[in-house]
């Protein structure tokens, strides 16, 4: 039983970094050559379609959003306290966001109700967005851009990572995309360890 919660973990880091993209040869540059010069468009979703972009970021909002019945019924199986899950899910705004997101696509219409987070949240203009990372004190990195594409230097990560805007019933930005994966994540890693079960693998950094 444990095990399955583990694995579930690893399902959801696994569909997280199916979205990631660190090879920045795979995110070549748009070169546009016309009577007055060339035109060099780069942005970070490489060879991935819209279609293919949302689909990246449902399948880990499903994972995120599923984690609440899967870990309720393993708690019961295992006496555990699952009145814990609720408070997770309570507690946790990015959860609720992208669960009432994940009921949206399920359903086709918004939770009359406004749903857990009482927002009606909607997932608009889902793209990868490049994060640099320097990894520790005293080390720097960047990356320059041109008609050859990225080039990184220094000794930190530059990886291209999902995101979108998440806007409420009246189109207001409520919040990031990645920073909802982040954060929810970090409450499910948090409540698993709380329940006493090692982290397999170690949490993403």
């Amino acid at each position: 039983m444990d095990a399955d919660v583990q694995l579930r973990l690893r399902r959801l880091r696994a569909a997280i970094g199916d979205t990631e993209e660190s090879k920045l040869e795979e995110l070549p540059p748009r070169i546009v050559v016309s009577d007055r010069g060339i035109l060099v468009q780069q942005d970070f979703n490489g060879n991935l379609s819209e279609e293919q972009l949302l689909n990246h970021a449902h399948a880990v909002i499903h994972q995120i959003a599923s984690m609440t019945d899967n870990l309720k019924r393993w708690a019961a199986k295992t006496d555990r306290d699952k009145s814990k899950v609720d408070e997770t899910l309570q507690h946790s705004e990015a959860i609720k966001l992208l669960t009432d997101i994940w009921n949206l696509e399920k359903h086709g219409a918004p939770d009359r109700s406004g749903g857990l987070s009482r927002k009606s949240p909607r997932l608009v203009d889902v793209h990868r967005g490049m994060e640099i990372r320097t990894g520790s004190t005293g080390v720097w990195t960047g990356i320059t851009m041109g008609p050859k594409g990225l080039v990184k230097f220094g000794d930190g990560n530059a990886v291209a990572k999902l995101d979108g805007d998440i806007i409420d019933s009246q189109g207001r930005r409520i919040a990031s995309l990645q920073n909802c994966i982040r954060e929810a994540l970090s409450a499910w890693e948090a409540l698993i360890m709380a329940f006493g079960l090692p982290l397999d693998p170690e949490p993403l950094p």
